[in-house]
């Protein structure tokens, strides 16, 4: 394995484990997590147990892509560390040869270096790892709060009833 393979993993590594000592629990995989689900055409026609399982279930998935995503920000991190280290070796050797405009050095570099040529279509995956679980978790925060208003609602117009009636 080569020092920079061994640089990323073993960071990644040590990084996981100073975040276990932290001793935060961390959620498990909930059920149905990675499914399609079908988002209510009216929320208002939800049951009250109806609602709190929807909740509940956005909540756990929430929880779980917050994890996934923490994981993912981490080795994401640690990777593009060791591969910004690499490309500025290969660009500084390119850079020697002849002068050129960073960007057009970038280019070359990845371009001429199968190691970084693989690396960069691993960066570009990583990147969009953690943007899509990003997105993801605004869509479980989005769907939580529009059921947390509609419970709201319910429960205002039960005291309202309860009191004025």
């Amino acid at each position: 394995m080569s020092e920079e393979a061994w640089s990323y993993q073993s960071a990644v590594k040590h990084a996981e484990e100073l975040l276990k000592k932290g001793a935060l629990p961390l959620p498990k995989r909930p059920a149905g997590y990675a499914e399609e689900y079908e988002w209510p055409e009216d929320v208002t026609a939800l049951t009250s147990i109806q609602l709190g399982q929807l909740m509940g279930r956005l909540s756990g998935w929430q929880g779980y892509g917050s994890r996934l995503l923490g994981m993912a920000a981490l080795d994401l991190h640690a990777f593009e560390t060791i591969y910004e280290l690499l490309l500025g070796r290969a660009m500084a050797r390119l850079a020697s040869e002849k002068r050129q405009v960073k960007e057009v050095l970038r280019a070359v570099a990845v371009d001429s270096d199968p190691v970084l040529t693989k690396l960069t279509r691993a960066l570009v995956t990583k990147r969009a790892v953690v943007e899509a679980l990003q997105a993801q978790i605004e869509i479980y925060k989005a769907h939580y709060f529009a059921l947390s208003r509609e419970q709201s609602r319910r429960t205002d117009d039960i005291k309202e009833k309860h009191f004025v009636g």
